[in-house]
Formats: C-alpha cells, sequence, structure tokens
C-alpha cells in the first residue's frame, strides 16, 4: 500500500522590521530628524522618499505625510488641546530660565500661576508635570543656597577689577611662578562631625520605617588654618581650639605632618593668631618652597579684619628690610570667596566630606573625637582630599592660574542682575522698536506725522485680476526671474507700509482661515486640465489675499506690542533706579567691597607713616588708661574710707553711685550693679532691720525735719556773717563733686566737712546739734593763702563758684 507522504508546509518567515532609534512622536530630536530629512528631499539629496526612508530610519509614509501636509508635529497636534499655544509657552518657558538665572527660580506653584496669568483660566494641579514633558530643557532640582550679598559682589565690574589688579601684578613681574601663588583660609569643623546630612549613601531595607545613622553630639567648634599653592604645595596646617588643657599629639602624629596649635575663648582664630601663623609657619615655609628670589610671594586670602593688621604689615615689612623677601597680602573682592577662592572652590567641600566620613568611621568603633585626638584624626582623614591635581585645578576654575579673567560666563553673573537698577527680560523680549522714523535734524518742517506714498490699492485686489509679469530674461529659472504679481510685490512690501504703525486701524479679523492649502504631489500636477490648473490658481490667489489681509492685522498688532513693551520696559527701568537710589546703602569711598593689596614694596612708605600714627595712638591710649586707673584706686579708697567712718545723710535719691556703693559696703551689702540695683538692696535692707533708721550714722537719711532745721540755720549764719563783715567768707554751694581723699583724718560722708572750716564746725558739740547734710559751706579762694588751701573740700582744689540757690 503506498503511502502518500505530504510534505509539511513551510513555516512562514517572522516578518523582521528594522527598529528605528527613534519611535516616541513627542521626542523633539526626532521631530527635528523629520524637518531635516523633509528639507534634503526637497534640495535633491535624497532621489526619492523611499531612499529617505531608508537612510534616517524614519517610515515612508511618515516623510509622505508630511510633505502633503496631511498630518503636522505631534507638538502641532497636541497645540490645539493646549491651554497654552506653542509661542505661549515658549515664552513662559523663557521666562522660567530667566529667573533661575538670577537666583529666583519658580515652584511648581509659581509657573501654574504664571500660566493661568496668561491664559486666563484655571489651570489644574499637575498641568506643570505635562508642561516637563513637553519641555525636557527644564526639571526640578534641589537648590544651594546664595547669600544675596554675595550674589550682588559676585558682578563684572568687581571681578574684572580684581583681575585687573592680578594681571598688572603678574605682568609687572614677568610672570609669577605657581610655586609663588597662594590661597590661605580658615575652616571651621565640629568634633562630631557636625549635624550636617551625610552625603553617602547607606544600604537600608526597604520595609524599614525608620533609617538611623549614629552621630556624635559634640559640637566643640576647631579652627583649621589651611594654606594651599598652585603648584600643589601644602602649609601643614595649624589648628585653633578652645581654652582648655593643651594636648601633646608628639606620639599620634609627626611633627612634619601639622603646624602650630593656638588657644582662644571661641575657638575661631583671632588677630594675635594670624599674626603668629604668618610669622612662624607660612612665611618661612613659602621662602623654602621659592623658585626665583626675584619674584614675590603672593598669599591670596579674604578680607576678614583679623587679616588686616597693622602687626600683619609689621610682619611682612620685617621680612622686606631683613631678609628682602617681597610677600604680597592680596585681599579678595568683598563676598566673592565662593567663586574666586580656591579652598571655597574645590577643595574644603572634599576635605568636609572625608572628616564626616571618618567621624561616622569613628563612631562605629566608639571612637572619642576630643581635643586629644581631633589633631591626629583630621590629619590622617583629609590629606587625600588635598592632592596636587585637585589643588591645581581649583586654582585654574578660579582664573587665577593660569591667569584667565574669561573664566567666568554670564551665567556666573547672571544672579547679580537681581540687584540691578535695570529691568531683567529674556532674550526673546521684543527688541526695542522705534514707533517713528529715526529723527534727522533737518531745515525743513512738516505738521505731518507720517506720509503714506502707496494708496494700498491692492488691499482691495480682486481674485479674477491677472497676473502680468515684470519682466523675462532668458533664464526662467533664476529665482529672481521669476514673473511676480502685483499681490507678491504688495506682500513684500508689507514692512514699508506698517512699520510705524502703533495701533492698528483695520478691524479686528475673527476665524482667519489660516489652514494650510492641500497637498499636491509633482506627479499629481502632470496630469491637470489648463481648466484645473486656472480654478486652482484662482482658488490659491483668494487664499493669498485672505492670508495678507491676516499678515498685515497681525504685523500691526506685533509692532504695536513693541512698542508698548520698550515703553513700559523703560518705565520698569526708572522705577527700579528709583528705588536702588532710595533702599541702597551708602557705600562711598569704600575701599572693602573691591580687591586690595594690604602688603606690597611701593606702599611701604604709607605703612610706616600710618604705623607711627598708631604708635602716638598707642601711646595716648596708655597714657589715658594709666589715668583711668589712678583715679580708680583714688576712688576706690575714699569709698573704702567711707564706708568705715562716714556718716550719711540725704536722701538716697540724690547719692551717686560711688557714696552708694560707701553705704552698702557699711550696711554689709554688695556693691556691685548699677546705681537702681545698690539703692534696692539698700532699701531692703533698712526694710529687714528698722533698728538702723535710729544709728548715728544712718539716722540722716530719714530724719527729713532735723535737715530742713539744719538749712535755716545755716542760712542764719551765712547773713549774720554778711551783715557784720560785708561780705561772708563762707558761702553755700550745692551737692559738691565726687571728693578726692584729703589729709584729713576727721569722719567724712556725704555733705560733711574737712579741714579748713571755721573752728566751731570742727567742734564735737556743734556736730551733736547739727546733723549735717547739704548745703556746705565752702570758704571763698583767697590768693594769699592759696598754699594753705591746696587741698579744700576733701582734698579737692578749690576753685571759683557760682552762687546757688538751695532747696530742700
Amino acid at each position: 500500500m503506498l503511502k502518500l507522504f505530504h510534505p509539511m508546509p513551510a513555516q512562514r518567515k517572522r516578518r523582521t522590521t528594522t527598529r528605528h532609534s527613534h519611535r516616541r512622536s513627542n521626542d523633539p530630536e526626532y521631530e527635528d530628524l523629520i524637518q531635516e530629512t523633509t528639507n534634503s528631499i526637497a534640495q535633491g539629496v535624497y532621489p526619492s522618499y523611499t531612499q529617505a526612508a531608508a537612510a534616517t530610519k524614519i517610515p515612508k509614509s511618515t516623510l509622505l505625510g508630511r510633505a502633503r501636509n496631511r498630518h503636522s508635529s505631534w507638538q502641532e497636534a497636541s497645540a490645539q488641546r493646549q491651554l497654552l499655544t506653542l509661542e505661549e509657552e515658549g515664552i513662559l518657558l523663557d521666562w522660567c530660565a530667566l529667573h533661575a538665572s538670577l537666583g529666583n527660580p519658580w515652584t511648581p506653584e509659581d509657573l501654574r500661576a504664571q500660566a493661568e496669568l496668561i491664559s486666563g483660566k484655571q489651570v489644574g494641579s499637575s498641568w506643570h508635570k505635562k508642561f516637563e514633558r513637553r519641555h525636557p530643557k527644564i526639571d526640578a532640582y534641589k537648590a544651594t543656597s546664595l547669600d544675596p550679598k554675595r550674589a550682588n559682589h559676585f558682578n563684572r565690574g568687581i571681578v574684572m577689577d580684581f583681575f585687573d589688579k592680578w594681571e598688572s601684578l603678574n605682568d609687572k613681574h614677568g610672570g609669577i611662578p605657581p610655586e609663588h601663588i597662594w590661597n590661605w583660609d580658615e575652616k571651621g569643623i565640629q568634633m562630631g562631625g557636625g549635624r550636617g546630612k551625610d552625603s553617602q549613601k547607606h544600604y537600608f531595607l526597604k520595609s524599614s520605617k525608620h533609617r538611623y545613622l549614629m552621630k556624635d553630639d559634640n559640637l566643640e567648634l576647631v579652627t583649621i588654618l589651611e594654606c594651599v599653592s598652585a603648584a600643589g604645595s601644602i602649609v601643614p596646617p595649624s589648628f585653633c581650639l578652645q581654652n582648655g588643657p593643651y594636648p601633646d599629639v608628639r606620639k599620634k602624629i609627626q611633627v612634619h605632618e601639622w603646624g602650630s596649635l593656638y588657644m582662644s575663648e571661641s575657638g575661631w582664630t583671632d588677630s594675635v593668631n594670624a599674626e603668629r601663623w604668618l610669622d612662624t609657619n607660612f612665611i618661612p615655609w613659602a621662602k623654602e618652597q621659592r623658585v626665583d628670589n626675584t619674584k614675590p610671594i603672593v598669599l591670596f586670602m579674604d578680607g576678614h579684619e583679623t587679616h588686616e593688621t597693622l602687626n600683619m604689615k609689621r610682619t611682612v615689612y620685617k621680612y622686606l628690610e631683613s631678609e628682602n623677601i617681597e610677600v604680597v597680602l592680596f585681599c579678595f573682592p568683598s563676598k566673592t570667596t565662593h567663586k574666586l577662592q580656591p579652598l571655597d572652590v574645590g577643595i574644603f567641600h572634599q576635605v568636609q566630606r572625608h572628616w564626616q566620613a571618618d567621624c561616622s568611621k569613628g563612631q562605629k568603633v566608639r571612637r572619642k573625637i576630643n581635643q586629644y585626638t581631633v589633631i591626629p584624626a583630621y590629619v590622617h582623614a583629609t590629606r587625600k582630599a588635598m592632592d596636587k591635581e585637585t589643588i591645581a585645578k581649583a586654582f585654574k576654575n578660579t582664573g587665577i592660574f593660569p591667569a584667565n579673567r574669561d573664566i567666568f560666563t554670564n551665567d556666573d553673573f547672571a544672579p547679580s542682575r537681581a540687584t540691578s537698577a535695570y529691568a531683567n527680560v529674556p532674550d526673546s523680549y521684543p527688541l526695542e522698536l522705534r514707533s517713528s522714523s529715526p529723527f534727522v535734524p533737518s531745515d525743513a518742517e512738516s505738521d505731518s506725522d507720517y506720509e503714506q506714498e502707496s494708496d494700498g490699492s491692492m488691499m482691495d485686489a480682486s481674485a479674477d485680476d491677472s497676473v502680468q509679469p515684470e519682466s523675462e530674461t532668458d533664464n526662467p529659472s533664476t529665482p529672481s526671474s521669476q514673473p511676480r504679481s502685483g499681490l507678491l510685490s504688495s506682500l513684500s512690501s508689507i514692512d514699508n507700509k506698517i512699520a510705524h504703525s502703533t495701533r492698528s486701524s483695520t478691524p479686528y479679523l475673527q476665524n482667519f482661515s489660516m489652514s494650510p492649502p492641500k497637498g499636491v504631489s509633482l506627479e499629481e500636477d502632470k496630469h491637470l486640465t489648463p481648466d484645473e490648473c486656472l480654478t486652482e490658481l484662482r482658488s490659491l490667489r483668494q487664499q493669498l489675499t485672505g492670508a495678507y489681509r491676516a499678515l498685515t492685522f497681525t504685523a500691526t498688532q506685533l509692532n504695536a506690542a513693541n512698542a508698548h513693551c520698550t515703553s513700559i520696559r523703560q518705565e520698569l527701568d526708572d522705577t527700579r533706579s528709583q528705588l536702588q537710589n532710595a533702599t541702597k546703602k551708602r557705600e562711598r569711598g569704600s575701599n572693602k567691597i573691591k580687591a586690595r593689596f594690604v602688603t606690597l614694596r611701593e606702599l611701604q612708605d604709607i605703612f610706616d607713616q600710618q604705623d607711627l600714627e598708631q604708635q602716638e595712638r598707642e601711646q595716648a591710649d596708655a597714657e589715658k588708661s594709666r589715668r583711668k586707673e589712678e583715679t580708680n584706686a583714688q576712688t576706690a579708697r575714699r569709698v573704702a574710707d567711707d564706708a568705715a567712718n562716714g556718716k550719711f545723710l540725704g536722701r538716697l535719691s540724690s547719692y551717686k553711685k560711688d557714696d552708694l556703693r560707701a553705704l552698702a559696703l557699711a550696711l554689709g551689702l554688695a556693691d556691685q550693679g548699677d546705681k537702681k540695683e545698690i539703692t534696692a538692696r539698700i532699701e531692703a535692707k533698712f526694710g529687714n532691720a528698722p533698728e538702723l533708721k535710729t544709728n548715728e550714722r544712718y539716722k540722716g537719711l530719714f530724719d527729713l525735719v532735723r535737715r530742713r532745721k539744719i538749712v535755716q540755720e545755716t542760712r542764719e549764719i551765712v547773713d549774720e556773717e554778711t551783715d557784720s563783715e560785708g561780705e561772708s567768707e563762707y558761702y553755700m554751694t550745692p551737692t559738691p563733686p565726687v571728693p578726692q581723699p584729703g589729709p584729713s583724718n576727721m569722719n567724712r560722708g556725704p555733705g560733711s566737712f574737712a579741714l579748713g572750716q571755721p573752728a566751731y564746725l570742727n567742734n564735737a558739740a556743734f556736730y551733736q546739734q547739727h546733723p549735717f547734710y547739704p548745703p556746705i559751706m565752702q570758704p571763698r579762694f583767697n590768693p594769699e593763702h592759696a598754699p594753705n588751701q591746696q587741698h579744700g573740700y576733701m582734698g579737692h582744689p578749690y576753685t571759683y563758684h557760682q552762687h546757688y540757690s538751695y532747696s530742700n
């Protein structure tokens, strides 16, 4: 039996398609490739759409559809459904980028608010995400903080002035080698690593609710003095610790690995520490690194007040005079070190990162960082971050070495424009467009604002008008020799007709038919009959006439908008200038803002004069301090004498502070504080011990009747002596100045008498009858008795007094 074997059907070969590199229709690069390909087909680069599709991996149907206007790009198609048009979104994007460059970036809420202002419609809460997808140029990031003062000071004028001075010094010496160019700055660290977030990532389970990292809570401050050269050399770091025990680190670190150790109350360096570091650390180290003894050593530093003291200058000029070593101290402009200082730009960030990592490792093994361990821990952890390549790159990125003032671009200076007196607008902002012709002086006068030469008859041109060529040539293929209709001539002169209009007289045209004509290939045009061609031509004329009218109206409105934009921008400039003049600080004559030389060979004469004046001021201050100390000592002796032996009379409100101190000491109270505090303690003492009010030393403070009687009796004594002798030998004065200790050893207190008074006033019986209280009796000055009257009241020299009337 014959068996028939049917062959197995051949398996159909799986169709493979070429994988396109661009498949997303909303990809801007994909759209740019389509436009480039269609232009290449039109220019004859590709003979056919098939070859173009094969070369660019774009489907042939896509290229044909674009060529025949059967479909548009994804952006154009979606624009009809968007809240803003493509042009409006482009402007919104430009303003967003401008604010970001000025240091005032928009948040998603700000972006949505601006979209609502432009569209006049409410924007959804997720609209900004779709905007980001349509414009991949922008994205949301976390911003870095920038001090407004730093943004303001880092402007082109100040930075260029810095480079002018640096290049002038460099050129003067024929180029300063990198071994002579140094940068010095202080860096503060915390022994526990600080509370800042650690940039290092760590592994956790995704299900973990808490993700902790143990950190030491020791926030004690330590200041490190770091100095590096453009050649990559490093001065051994010096340290400043808070006052405390002096650590001995000789067994934990080698001597050449660190410099000096200073102490201060806060842990920050002061002028004394800076002067010692310059004299004992930097200059000896930099002197050994020199490669050319004829070139100066330049030390770049910030303009802190501790860096510009006279002692710093004395140290520099001392080396210049004794060893002919010129050290130039060059200060950066104020608030610009975040861009100009190499240590801040590319080194300290790496140092901080290594220090925090070392602190985290030490926490795992419970290694305690304190005054005894911080110095070796810092040196061992951070030296790897300060290699020669990193240091050289930092000097290069700041433009110091090699000198390059073009290292900074407009984007670097953009934040300074935020405080400018001129308005900031994006590049797409309309240019200043004149609303009239430029003024040209002429003898001719005219009352007309503008004379239009054309009557604009083409605006009413009929679609049936024939097209007459202006000229014919033998080469019809040349573009300039093509026939030109009256309509096309009018289109070419649109700018001449509307360039001076600021308000359109054309009525608002609605529902323009701006859709493009139907696309037809060249092969289809070959099959058209003459009548069909004529019909097509008339249709195109009608469309062109409508397009002309729409274009004229649009151009008029555009020019009007440009004119208004120009005017409002000028108004904004004037307003910002007025605001800035009203609010800015007066900084005239200040030299702290710009870069400056602290020491220079040419500035030594000025320093010598300043040093001489400073020495005179120091001597005057020393003499003033000596006199003040003597006065304080005399006052202290008088207060102690009054507290031990004096009588206290009168109201407490009339007492001076030294008298209150004496009374407080007599009562066994503390004499510290101001008058109010001392008075409160005295009153509390008398309130708690009322028996003191009857004490002979203190009862004069409370017996008001006796005080008034004393005043009356004293006046009677003065009147009697005046009547008998013509002029009293004594007269009343108000409470005298603070008395000084004299030769008298009698009891003295506020209102008591000194030697030289009448004899009856020194009588004990008189004291018992009359507890003394101001006014007091002062003997008049007698030149004949001047040698015997030199001490006067309680040792105070006699002077001429005016007569005062006393009132209790």
